[in-house]
């Protein structure tokens, strides 16, 4: 059997071969898969969520609410909201995954801290 380095190569002599033995290459195109273009896209839809806790927030009540940049409740008024374990629960049932959380604490503004969620479900 003949030999290329130390890895035989088949039946045939090396001095039969026409080329000399290259080793495989899986196809790649500047570092990427070329494979995995052949994907069909994903599409998302997105859902950004501002919102202020009442008091130091330790029940999770929330004060202050704006979901895609819509007031659903304001400061001092009596529509109730949900609090933040039920609403992130409503959310991850309808198949919201959260991307990203930021928390922006305005000390010129009485301390008030919002909290900044993001989530992405596919379409």
């Amino acid at each position: 059997m003949a030999q290329y380095g130390d890895v035989p190569v088949g039946d045939a002599p090396l001095a039969q071969a026409k080329e000399p033995l290259k080793p495989r290459i899986p196809e790649v195109t500047a570092g990427i898969d070329v494979n995995v273009s052949r994907q069909p896209k994903r599409r998302y839809e997105y859902k950004h969520i501002r919102f202020d806790y009442k008091g130091r927030g330790i029940t999770q009540e929330i004060n202050l609410l704006d979901i895609d940049g819509q007031r659903v409740r304001g400061w001092m008024s009596n529509q109730e909201v949900p609090t933040l374990p039920e609403m992130l629960n409503a959310l991850g049932k309808d198949g919201w995954e959260m991307v990203s959380h930021v928390v922006n604490q305005d000390n010129k503004a009485d301390g008030v801290t919002f909290h900044y969620y993001n989530f992405k479900r596919e379409l």
